[in-house]
Formats: C-alpha cells, structure tokens, sequence
C-alpha cells in the first residue's frame, strides 16, 4: 500500500517536472518574439530605447554597464502585457485641467477633461 502511494507521488512528481519544463519553454517563446515586437512597437512611436531601460532599472550601477547580465525578457513582457494589455501608446496629447484639491487646502490636481 505505502509503495503503490510512493510511486504515485514519484509519478506525479515527474509529471509537474515535465509540465514546469514546457510551460518555461513555451513563455520563453513568446517572450523572445513579443520582447522584439514591442522594440519595434516602440521604436516607431517614441524614442524611448527599451534595453537601456530594462537594464538600468532595478539594478546597481555595477551590474547594469555590465553586457552579459541581459534583461530577463519574459519578466519584462509578463509586466508590460499585465500593465498594458492590447492597449497602444498614442502620440495625441490628453487634455488635462487643474482644479483645486477637495482634501488638501492649496494643492492642485489635474485630470483628463
């Protein structure tokens, strides 16, 4: 009886292993193709260079001029796809107003009209 439990859970085991190892591999994928499309996505609306970016951000100043430490492409579309999701930047300016703060006595804040 304990053996029959112990090779189910050995079974069991292998099975997340080989799951764990595919799913890596399939998000490694995507991320290589839409970390190279949102460079180019970006590239044709602002100037913002998103390497220089990822690699200062979160790191010190040692290891960020360091070439071989690469940004980790998966972390950086999983967070721009949460954040963004199919949302386009846009270069048309927000018109905004300013209005006195209904909580703060003399500050100012300012919102989409």
């Amino acid at each position: 009886m304990l053996s029959s439990i112990l090779t189910y859970i050995g079974i069991l085991l292998s099975v997340l292993a080989v799951l764990g190892a595919v799913t890596y591999v399939l998000l490694k994928n995507w991320a290589e193709g839409a970390y190279a499309a949102l460079k180019e996505k970006n590239a044709a609306i602002s100037q913002c260079d998103i390497d220089a970016f990822v690699m200062g951000m979160g790191r010190s100043s040692s290891s960020s001029d360091n070439p071989q430490n690469p940004p980790d492409k998966i972390k950086v579309c999983l967070v721009n796809k949460l954040r963004i999701g199919s949302r386009s930047a846009s270069t048309k300016p927000i018109p905004l107003e300013c209005t006195p703060s209904t909580h703060v006595k003399g500050l100012w804040v300012s919102r989409a009209v």
